[in-house]
């Protein structure tokens, strides 16, 4: 079994959510979820401030922020009345 350190842990967790809503069966489903799913968006931004690596750092900012926008979309689309 592979062992990761602290940075690749969190850098796999935010690729893997970030994949994951790319897949339309997975995008929030009702204006609340999408608020939810953006109330992590700030809790994800601490884990990132505590990575030490800079290539990971920078790479987890990009995630986050690209998952921020895709979840501000659907959010915006859902409080439009759109699918």
């Amino acid at each position: 079994m592979k062992e990761y350190n602290y940075d690749e842990v969190w850098t796999e967790v935010i690729r893997f959510v970030l994949e994951l809503h790319k897949n339309p069966k997975h995008k929030p489903k009702t204006v609340k979820d999408a608020q939810n799913m953006l109330e992590f968006i700030p809790a994800i931004r601490n884990i990132i401030y505590t990575i030490d690596d800079t290539d990971k750092y920078l790479e987890m900012v990009i995630m986050a922020d690209e998952l921020e926008e895709l979840l501000q979309g659907d959010l915006k689309k859902l409080q439009n009345g759109l699918k």
